[in-house]
């Protein structure tokens, strides 16, 4: 079995979107790496009962949101099993 080859003009679109992703995100990706190496750096290891009582506590605090898809859109719209919220 053998891959067709890719014509010129799609092989440069995806050579030119590829290039754009780095150029526009590279700084943003490699900034979030070493943000997330200081946050485990940092962090302290709880055993999971801990964690479960530390987990519980947060969401019993009103004033910490959750993000909640409110609205379906699409095809979850017209399917048949899913309801949109009342």
């Amino acid at each position: 079995m053998k891959t067709a080859a890719i014509a010129p003009d799609t092989w440069f679109a995806l050579v030119w979107a590829a290039w754009t992703y780095i150029d526009n995100f590279s700084a943003d990706i490699l900034e979030e790496v070493t943000r997330w190496r200081s946050l485990r750096t940092a962090g302290r290891k709880v055993d999971h009962e801990a964690g479960e009582q530390i987990l519980r506590a947060w969401l019993a605090d009103p004033s910490h949101k959750i993000p909640v898809r409110i609205a379906l859109s699409g095809s979850e719209v017209r399917s048949p099993d899913r309801q949109p919220p009342a």
